[in-house]
């Protein structure tokens, strides 16, 4: 250790006395060089042909011009930008933030569709319309995670079910108000999260198709008939039944939910509400340990009794 920090010193020496003295030319240096560790990075910097480069007459300028070829495409892409502005003229910090967005916005465009197309995981926050494209979710050929959290999304592109590879969708706190029937393609889905989209009121008619599926969490009202052919279903967190909303029919063959259920009875107080409540066979699944029951409206004492069986 004591033998690699002297040859860095010798470097480091060395590497000075090419800044000529100057002082800007030496704190350039010094950043550049504060995130290098090994002697060989060091020996690269002191070697580099930019200390020869004959366009940049003065030495100051070549210091700076190594210091600026040393960084990254994003960084360097920032540092431009500030060409923007005269000599001596103010910098404001949104004036400049608001410009590297801009700049940023296209570096993300070239970055997210190089090989985008081996990505097997895909998670986003607070990302709007105009990202979420239909030729961004048909590059994404191999996921099979797609999470997409707190974002301004008003609708889900049809392009959603070419992704035929996908086991997990959540799409969280987004104000979608109805998910496009292509969802249903998704047949290798088992985990379908939507919990938080306030404005979702139901699922797609061909819903039945998700034959995969083991885990539905959400806080919609209204479940198409198709629920009922979802055998396989482990997780069902709500469910809201009586007349005028789902039919008690429709859990009867999901007898693999486990858990807990949150059921909600709705103005359940006619002869055939009995009938209809029989139907749940609450009773065939033994893998639930805890339902919650409430009643809204007027419900039969009867019904209770059948459920809490």
């Amino acid at each position: 250790m004591k033998e690699e920090c002297k040859k860095l010193e010798g470097v480091g020496r060395k590497i000075a006395v090419k800044c000529k003295g100057l002082p800007l030319a030496a704190r350039s240096m010094g950043s550049m060089l504060s995130f290098r560790n090994s002697l060989q990075e060091w020996e690269n910097v002191l070697e580099s042909p930019l200390w020869k480069v004959e366009e940049v007459a003065e030495e100051v300028f070549r210091v700076l011009n190594l210091s600026y070829s040393d960084l990254s495409p994003v960084l360097k892409r920032c540092f431009s930008c500030c060409a923007l502005y005269h000599k001596d003229e103010e910098l404001t910090l949104s004036e400049l933030i608001s410009i590297w967005e801009h700049s940023s916005h296209q570096t993300y465009d070239k970055l997210i569709f190089n090989d985008i197309g081996k990505v097997r995981s895909f998670s986003a926050r607070d990302v709007s319309q105009d990202i979420l494209t239909p030729y961004l979710l048909k590059s994404l050929k191999r996921v099979r995670l797609l999470r997409l959290v707190d974002c301004n999304l008003k609708e889900l592109p049809q392009e959603i079910g070419e992704l035929i590879h996908l086991r997990y969708l959540e799409l969280r706190e987004i104000p979608i108000q109805e998910l496009p029937e292509t969802l249903c393609n998704l047949h290798n889905l088992q985990t379908l999260h939507l919990e938080g989209c306030w404005k979702l009121r139901a699922l797609p008619q061909g819903i039945h198709k998700l034959i995969n599926l083991r885990h539905l969490l959400l806080g919609v009202e209204v479940f198409p008939q198709g629920l009922s052919n979802l055998t396989g279903l482990w997780t069902l967190k709500r469910f809201i039944a009586g007349r005028g909303s789902n039919k008690f029919g429709y859990l009867q063959n999901l007898n693999q939910l486990r858990g807990s259920l949150d059921l909600t009875l709705e103005d359940m107080d006619e002869d055939d509400d009995l009938v209809e409540a029989e139907k749940a066979e609450l009773t065939n699944k033994i893998h639930i340990l805890k339902l919650n029951l409430s009643t809204f409206g007027s419900v039969r004492m009867d019904v209770m009794d059948v459920l809490e069986k």
